[in-house]
């Protein structure tokens, strides 16, 4: 059986600035402490009107952490299609962000469109971030 063509049997990126393999222990203290910095976040739940530069500052540092690790396991998945390793690591690590991010952020966007006028304008005044 011959393997299916996908157009990425040549592209080779240098990802080892990331991560040295889906292996990388790296990987998995990163994931960890992405999830800690998920928990973390609930802290500003009913705290927004008060809290939201600070809130913003964590959602910020969740992103780009989440973002590191996502793109690694994406970028891999996509050129080696056939990598079981990386496809098991990807689903590992989308199911616990997921997961986690569900049950501890999904509060925040709820609780901005909820804020009312003067206390948004209020924060606009007094919060730089």
């Amino acid at each position: 059986m011959s393997k299916t063509k996908t157009g990425a049997e040549n592209i080779k990126w240098d990802l080892s600035q990331l991560y040295s393999s889906e292996n990388d222990p790296q990987l998995d203290a990163d994931l960890q402490k992405l999830l800690t910095l998920i928990e973390d976040f609930a802290q500003y739940k009913g705290r927004l009107s008060t809290q939201l530069g600070p809130a913003l500052t964590a959602q910020m540092d969740i992103t780009k952490l989440g973002t590191r690790v996502m793109y690694y396991l994406f970028l891999r998945s996509a050129c080696e299609t056939d990598n079981t390793s990386v496809k098991k690591v990807l689903s590992r690590v989308q199911e616990a962000y997921g997961q986690a991010a569900a049950v501890h952020m999904t509060f925040f966007e709820h609780e901005v469109a909820a804020m009312d006028d003067a206390a948004y304008l209020h924060l606009l005044s007094t919060d730089h971030v």
